[in-house]
């Protein structure tokens, strides 16, 4: 067949792309956040300002949003992302923080001393990042009797992602 190559492995025969791959060396992408719609973020903001809990998110700027409505602090990576963190649950308040799932996943140790909530903003399909997340707050050293975690699973790809995570 004209679509399989010598090796057997299927072959795109596109028009496109010769005139793409002469060109893709030259295009140097734009990446700029979009912001569509304010419902999630004003009530993970409010969440956060009702209780004393983390909002963990997965996008930068949607962190950095959150932030920008609730007047919580932000904790991302870095070279000093763990330092921020140990002060902030050391001399900050009895407020919310807003933390990063990517940042503040393995190794992350005292949150389960301040917070027994926490809140989702975004899902994951992977049962270890979820094993990871729920881990923090849920470990030795937790002094609530219970530790309660809100998901946002408003879509039905949003609720079967977190069912994949569940299954395996």
């Amino acid at each position: 067949s004209t679509w399989i190559d010598t090796r057997g492995l299927p072959l795109w025969k596109a028009d496109s792309w010769p005139h793409w791959r002469d060109v893709m060396d030259t295009v140097k992408p734009v990446q700029e956040a979009r912001r569509l719609h304010p419902f999630l973020v004003e009530d993970a903001a409010q969440w956060g300002l009702d209780n004393q809990g983390i909002i963990w998110y997965s996008m930068v700027e949607l962190g950095a949003w959150i932030a920008e409505l609730s007047g919580l602090p932000v904790h991302t990576g870095g070279a000093k992302a763990e330092q921020k963190l140990i002060r902030e649950l050391e001399t900050g308040g009895d407020r919310s923080i807003i933390a990063s799932t990517k940042a503040h996943g393995r190794g992350r140790d005292r949150l389960q001393h301040k917070f027994h909530r926490q809140y989702v903003i975004n899902t994951m399909s992977s049962n270890r990042l979820w094993e990871q997340l729920l881990g923090r707050t849920h470990r030795t050293g937790q002094r609530a009797s219970k530790v309660t975690t809100e998901l946002c699973l408003h879509t039905p790809e949003l609720l079967k992602s977190f069912e994949q995570a569940l299954r395996r």
